[in-house]
């Protein structure tokens, strides 16, 4: 084991290499590699402990210079990153839908100011798009990373100039964010996974261990023999062998057994971290170490690892934007382009202006300001992608994510832990309960009041995405869905709610495996005609029932009709060239109503039998068993395939006016 220098480890390229192998399965084939995201966790700790390593030697050496370091990430990082944002926002404009652009144009200047992870922890919600529809969402781990280079050579320039322990802060920054890892883990998953200070740990146990190698590498030198000496079977060298096969072992597992739904990074990080470590430790002479990941084949991927990373994201990304799924012959394609693609860029823009002069950072950042900014224009969709210069299929797709709840006439409501939303402070108030396919009729609510039809009511919207309305039903992301639905029910007790509005998704609901009810030791799905589904339908009976002995008068809305058909997306054709066609629109039997009318048949009867008022949207959307797609100009009902256009239902749900009278 050789004390710590600034010279190359080949073995730490092989494990670059493990690391970028293990992320780009788990993309690719997320179901062979379940746990393969835990590579960034191996480059937290390359990174902490080799940059780490080199700050203390110039610290050491009093030859740090902010001007050096920063110009070092700056050529270190640009040349490949400027060329994949590039390419993505040009290859983008001519393949992607309008709201797909801004987001990928939003993300692009998130990743040129090293943000993006805080943008993508903004969209986590009910409307989120699938992660496998961003092109740059793995760069939210490159945001992290740089969050930390900003703090970290200034906290340890402070503490070199005021000779402070340097022990004592990295052990406690270390101690502070494992600690605020853990308790984020539990509290707010999503918000532990892509928060800096929830992950500078990581980059932190990599710099403990430049730390303890540098300054006391005889002491741990000492540990080694003697564990060596305690033992019958180890030597030094033997010893080396056993942790870095140790260090391998922790990390395949954490690939393994890890998978996308456990609470991440939590206690369950210390695998691959810790395995990181070991290989580290373990040093060069070691047999892992020094026989595979020395390799040429593991080094060569090492090398060019950062570029393979940025590069095999996008190009899995396009292809099921626009395809929806790929063959895994394509994919293989895919990713022996990402590898090509990443060979060059590491040979020609990356290699050429890494070892250039410190002033040729300034040119990069400057590159970068104007990709931002085309970034922001075309976040503001100032900058539309080019598929809406065809007149006949914008008019399709502009009711793509056609969405105007909330907007700024409702105000935040608090009751209790929940915040509602309200407009108007008339004395009387109506009540509109439920999930987003309640939210979707507040154009039409908007309208009326606008026009002065209401007679003074005002409104309160206490909607919850993904959530039915319906007591003693969750559902795994929606942790806290029966305390919402208590709330509400408890507010809707209050004199001044006069009317109650209830709808929902309901059909989604009652046949969907992933919501259950909870009642005693039942617990089960609510698949139709089985006892979960009877006990929440007696639950909902139970509620209106409450409503109306408390006075109010209550609307049960039905469902909208669902499916593929209704979405503007699946109206268009596009190639990977960028080539767009219309696709034969025509009004087809809804096979959904087959499958709906039992469902819907027994919210009916809860209404007869408590008194409440029915209404169904498929008497004004429907003919029959024709249901609408397009407007007779040509509009599109639906901005998705299972909510109406915002536009549609200012200007024709007026089935929901009865509610306002």
């Amino acid at each position: 084991m050789n004390a710590i220098h600034p010279i190359y480890r080949p073995d730490i390229d092989g494990l670059r290499a493990v690391a970028v192998m293990s992320v780009l399965i788990f993309h690719a084939f997320p179901s062979v590699l379940p746990g393969g995201f835990v590579g960034v966790d191996v480059f937290f700790i390359i990174s902490g402990f080799l940059i780490t390593g080199i700050l203390l030697n110039e610290f050491d050496n009093k030859t740090f210079s902010f001007r050096e370091f920063y110009a070092r990430r700056i050529k270190r990082l640009y040349p490949a990153l400027l060329l994949m944002l590039t390419a993505c926002l040009i290859y983008g404009y001519f393949v992607l839908l309008p709201g797909e652009f801004a987001q990928l144009a939003k993300h692009t200047t998130a990743s040129s100011l090293f943000i993006n992870n805080y943008t993508l922890y903004s969209e986590v919600g009910y409307f989120d798009n699938a992660a496998e529809t961003k092109p740059l969402l793995h760069l939210w781990s490159l945001g992290i990373e740089e969050q930390f280079y900003l703090v970290w050579p200034f906290a340890l320039f402070i503490v070199f100039r005021l000779k402070l322990p340097l022990s004592r802060l990295i052990g406690g920054a270390t101690l502070i964010s494992f600690a605020l890892n853990i308790y984020y883990s539990y509290k707010k998953p999503t918000y532990c996974f892509f928060m800096p200070y929830t992950r500078f740990w990581e980059l932190l146990l990599g710099a403990s261990l430049a730390y303890a190698q540098r300054y006391h590498y005889a002491i741990i030198q000492q540990k080694f023999n003697k564990v060596a000496d305690l033992s019958r079977f180890l030597s030094v060298d033997r010893l080396q062998n056993v942790m870095g096969l140790m260090g391998i072992t922790l990390i395949l597992l954490s690939c393994v057994l890890l998978n996308k739904t456990d609470r991440f990074p939590g206690f369950w990080g210390l695998l691959p971290t810790t395995g990181s470590l070991l290989i580290i430790l373990a040093g060069r002479q070691s047999w892992l170490n020094s026989t595979i990941l020395s390799s040429p084949i593991a080094v060569g991927i090492g090398l060019i690892s950062y570029p393979l990373y940025l590069w095999h994201w996008p190009l899995l990304t396009f292809p099921r934007l626009i395809d929806g799924k790929i063959s895994v012959t394509f994919t293989l394609f895919l990713l022996a382009t990402s590898f090509a693609l990443a060979y060059l860029t590491y040979k020609l823009p990356e290699k050429s202006i890494r070892h250039r002069p410190r002033f040729v950072a300034i040119p990069l950042l400057g590159a970068m300001l104007p990709l931002a900014v085309v970034g922001f224009l075309g976040k503001k969709s100032i900058v539309l992608p080019f598929v809406m210069k065809n007149p006949e299929i914008s008019k399709i797709i502009s009711g793509i994510d056609a969405w105007e709840y909330p907007d700024s006439g409702l105000k935040p409501l608090k009751y209790k832990e929940q915040t509602f939303r309200a407009r108007d402070a008339g004395k009387d108030k109506i009540l509109f309960f439920g999930d987003s396919n309640m939210e979707q009729y507040y154009p039409r609510i908007r309208k009326l009041m606008n026009e002065g039809k209401t007679s003074g009511k005002s409104v309160v919207f206490a909607t919850y995405g993904g959530c039915p309305p319906i007591p003693n039903v969750f559902e795994k992301d929606h942790p806290k869905m029966d305390i919402f639905v208590d709330t509400v029910r408890s507010f809707a007790k209050d004199p001044s709610i006069k009317t109650v509005v209830i709808g929902a998704q309901w059909v989604g609901y009652m046949l969907s495996e992933n919501y259950t009810h909870k009642n005693k030791d039942l617990d089960t799905p609510l698949n139709q005609n089985c006892s979960a589904s009877s006990a929440a339908l007696k639950d909902f009976e139970i509620m209106i029932r409450e409503f109306i002995q408390a006075k109010k008068k209550v609307y049960i809305i039905l469902n909208i009709p669902t499916g593929s058909t209704f979405d503007p997306k699946d109206m268009v054709n596009r190639t990977y060239s960028g080539h767009w066609t219309l696709k034969n629109i025509t009004t087809e039997p809804c096979g959904w109503l087959e499958t709906a009318r039992p469902i819907l048949k027994e919210f009916v009867k809860i209404a007869t039998d408590t008194g409440a008022i029915v209404i169904d949207p498929v008497d004004s959307l429907c003919h029959g068993d024709n249901c609408l797609v397009l407007t007779k100009y040509g509009d599109p009902v639906y901005k998705d395939a299972s909510h109406l256009s915002s536009k549609f239902v200012a200007e024709y749900a007026n089935f929901v006016d009865i509610t306002m009278q």
